[in-house]
């Protein structure tokens, strides 16, 4: 079943799982017929449930009325709070290894799939998405990689970078950072397949730089959803990891 969410014309869809959402949706099982038959409903990702939210749907699993099955899908269980976890069975399914995600993307006609799989931080789902409807969005996070990668071309940021959010900047930085010490150890490349020949460098680039860089990013994932400066916050980061990984090995 679903029920609509209204969105204000040229408004940015929320990010969250807001509270108004689901007292939306609680007067919408109120109101709505059951026709007979049990009612189902979906919550995904419940990863982007906020605090108020999450206390909100709380209140509809203690009392959910006859016939409604609630089905909550996502990446991180132990964000869920404590309460809502006692009152659902926990089901772990399997990802898809790369291989299998890159093929169903290809029968979906994606361009580039690998690229697309890796910039959705391995969710085909995601990749489907940023492929059919947020072309921009994979647009910014592949320039974003490719300047990660790119000690040539590390003397300037490029513009707009800010808009994939800092979060997903943050994120897609630590999983290069986890490429390049494998290619310091002499290890592949598991993430970003697809860029391994253009992380060669990495093996000039000693583990304590690389360590640095991903406790710096660590913490940088620990604020990232606080109301920053999205540009300053991004050049920050940026900024350190040609500090530590690039001048490094003039």
């Amino acid at each position: 079943m679903g029920f609509p969410l209204e969105l204000k014309t040229g408004t940015k869809p929320s990010q969250e799982i807001r509270v108004d959402d689901v007292r939306q949706l609680q007067s919408f099982l109120h109101t709505a017929s059951s026709r007979g038959h049990e009612r189902i409903v979906l919550v995904y990702p419940f990863d982007a449930l906020n605090l108020n939210a999450a206390n909100a749907l709380l209140k509809i699993l203690e009392e959910p009325g006859e016939g409604l099955r609630f089905v909550l899908i996502g990446h991180k269980p132990e964000h869920l709070l404590p309460t809502i976890r006692s009152r659902c069975q926990s089901l772990a399914a399997t990802e898809p290894d790369y291989k299998e995600a890159v093929t169903w993307l290809k029968g979906l006609s994606v361009a580039e799939p690998e690229v697309a799989f890796s910039l959705a931080m391995n969710d085909p789902f995601d990749a489907l998405d940023l492929s059919n409807n947020q072309i921009d969005q994979l647009g910014l996070r592949k320039k974003w990689v490719d300047w990660l990668v790119s000690p040539e071309q590390q003397n300037q940021l490029p513009a707009g970078l800010e808009k994939m959010g800092f979060p997903v900047a943050v994120e897609l930085a630590q999983r290069v950072c986890a490429d390049l010490s494998a290619v310091c150890q002499g290890g592949t490349v598991e993430v970003f397949p697809w860029l391994a020949p253009r992380v060669l460098w990495a093996k000039r680039i000693s583990l304590q730089s690389l360590s640095r860089v991903f406790a710096l990013l660590t913490r940088q994932s620990a604020i990232a959803e606080h109301p920053l400066n999205p540009r300053l916050a991004l050049e920050f980061v940026a900024q350190e990891w040609h500090n530590q990984l690039v001048k490094t090995q003039s």
